[in-house]
């Protein structure tokens, strides 16, 4: 009995449960088999341990033989159970992930859904006011539209610069929250509103300063110039606003609250929207006081966003009132260095994109303004899934679960792809009427129209793009998303500098853009499925 005893400890699992087959595939044996195998190897040990066998008869001389039978049949019986609900073999690093089907819920639905759709209001009300905004300027005439796109190429780069405010406060607000940590909660928003003070007088000197420069070398016609210059002026005086909204909405997408940065950017578009009317067409401003609506928009927002901080006790009066130390502004600066490298280089691609447009003539360049309007306008969506995947990925890793934050990062790059097709049809059917919401100039709609089929086939890839750098920048890896800018970057300029010599015309200077987003989303799917991944291989799940 101690030997039957011993075989169904040792050999629980059937000895060989898989079967090699001839095409190197390994196939599971059914049980009638898998006992045949447990009875030969029984033979084998009785065969080739005697004394054991003589021992086994000598040490149950008075037992009945049906007892031994019986051990052996529930042996067999165990085996078979053991069988049937023993965990699959293979180690769990090499084992592809079980994905739920995206129409199947998922037990990080809840989450994602709480902060991705205010998240998604919010987004989308920024370029909803900036269609709205295009569309009014328009009626003004292709010179007005043309001297609106080319000022927001300088305000891209400024953005850009300064954008890693929201990108660092998202996590280390996130991690110090779960870990209930109000204190370093504070410190954290207190020293991303002096930076963004700080840094937003300096970048209004630098834009009213150097804008005029900018404009001038981009090859555009006089009366082009003399409208961007006072756009750029009007708009230039709302940095401030700007960046205190990018800590402050950062602050509260760290503490998973999407909902209160919606709100501050409904009362901050319908004002946008009140003044657009006044000042354009009422007071005879131009895109002047488009400009200027839109710098008043922004403080509006940051008013609301910083009363309700306040109301929510989530700066202290003490951490605002001192500078911050230089310990405490390192490793923000730091991140910040890494990701302007990763932004210069972005906006370095759109600018000489939109250079490159206007020297084809104020058509072109009206042209691509309105379809870098469109495509920005569908990157809102995914962006909701960038800030979704920041906040959850920080949060579930400053609780020290990796598991989950690889769990919802395959969830967000599944609902990605849906929302992508989604949007590319949105925008692919009604092609033919949609320019002419924005100009009624045949040309220019001509033109938008024969570019757009390339824009709506690359959106699917542009939300997962957009995905994996939102669960980049949970994880922090700021230093990877630059190197992995930086060669993205690098390919897209080839494709740019090959398009001008070879002069391929407008629609390959699209095609050569979307070189950097390619570039960028196939480095950033390899980041997830290295040994170093913080969350694991992203194609892989843990049982």
């Amino acid at each position: 009995m101690r030997l039957v005893t011993s075989l169904v400890q040792s050999r629980l699992l059937c000895p060989n449960p898989f079967k090699s087959t001839s095409s190197g595939s390994r196939q599971r044996q059914s049980p009638t088999q898998c006992r045949r195998h447990l009875h030969c190897i029984h033979s084998q040990a009785l065969a080739v341990q005697p004394n054991r066998r003589h021992s086994l008869k000598t040490s149950l001389p008075s037992r009945p033989r049906q007892h031994l039978v019986r051990a052996a049949h529930a042996s067999d019986s165990a085996l078979h159970h053991a069988h049937d609900h023993a965990p699959d073999p293979t180690p769990a690093r090499h084992r592809l992930s079980p994905l739920i089907p995206v129409w199947q819920k998922s037990k990080h639905d809840s989450d994602i859904t709480q902060l991705a759709i205010p998240a998604l209001f919010s987004l989308l009300l920024d370029p909803v006011m900036s269609l709205i905004d295009c569309a009014i300027i328009g009626r003004l005439g292709a010179d007005s539209l043309a001297a609106t796109g080319a000022s927001i190429s300088i305000f891209s780069l400024a953005g850009l610069l300064v954008s890693f405010l929201s990108y660092v406060t998202v996590p280390a607000v996130a991690e110090a929250s779960a870990q209930g940590d109000q204190s370093e909660v504070s410190k954290v928003i207190s020293t991303g509103v002096w930076i963004a003070v700080v840094a937003g007088v300096m970048i209004t000197g630098f834009i009213i300063a150097v804008g005029p420069l900018i404009l001038g070398s981009m090859n555009l016609e006089a009366a082009v110039v003399e409208k961007a210059g006072g756009y750029v002026w009007a708009r230039a005086l709302g940095s401030i606003g700007y960046l205190l909204v990018l800590v402050g909405s950062g602050s509260f997408r760290g503490m998973q609250d999407t909902l209160t940065p919606a709100i501050a950017s409904l009362a901050a578009v319908l004002t946008n929207f009140s003044l657009d009317i006044i000042f354009v067409f009422g007071m005879g401003w131009g895109i002047t006081g488009a400009g200027a609506a839109t710098s008043i928009g922004m403080f509006v927002n940051a008013a609301v966003l910083y009363y309700r901080i306040v109301q929510k006790k989530l700066l202290k009066p003490s951490h605002l009132l001192h500078p911050p130390s230089w310990e405490r502004l390192r490793p923000m600066l730091r991140t910040g260095v890494a990701l302007q490298i990763r932004n210069g280089f972005l906006w370095f691609v759109s600018f000489l994109g939109a250079r490159m447009a206007a020297e084809m003539g104020t058509v072109t360049m009206a042209a691509h303004e309105i379809i870098r309007q469109m495509w920005v306008f569908s990157l809102q969506g995914f962006a909701a899934i960038n800030v979704t995947a920041q906040s959850l990925l920080a949060t579930h890793l400053g609780n020290d679960d990796p598991n989950s934050a690889r769990e919802v990062l395959q969830r967000l790059i599944q609902i990605a792809l849906v929302a992508g097709t989604i949007i590319a049809l949105a925008l692919a059917l009604p092609r033919d009427k949609l320019p002419l919401l924005f100009s009624s100039d045949l040309q220019v709609v001509e033109k938008v129209r024969h570019v757009m089929p390339l824009v709506v086939v690359m959106l699917p890839i542009d939300a997962v793009e957009r995905t994996l750098e939102g669960g980049l920048l949970g994880c922090q890896q700021t230093d990877f998303i630059a190197r992995n800018t930086l060669v993205s970057a690098a390919a897209c300029l080839t494709s740019l500098f090959v398009v001008h010599k070879l002069k391929l015309g407008f629609s390959a200077v699209w095609v050569a853009t979307k070189v950097l987003i390619v570039v960028r989303f196939l480095g950033g799917f390899r980041r997830f499925t290295l040994p170093s991944s913080p969350i694991g291989d992203l194609r892989k799940s843990e049982p």
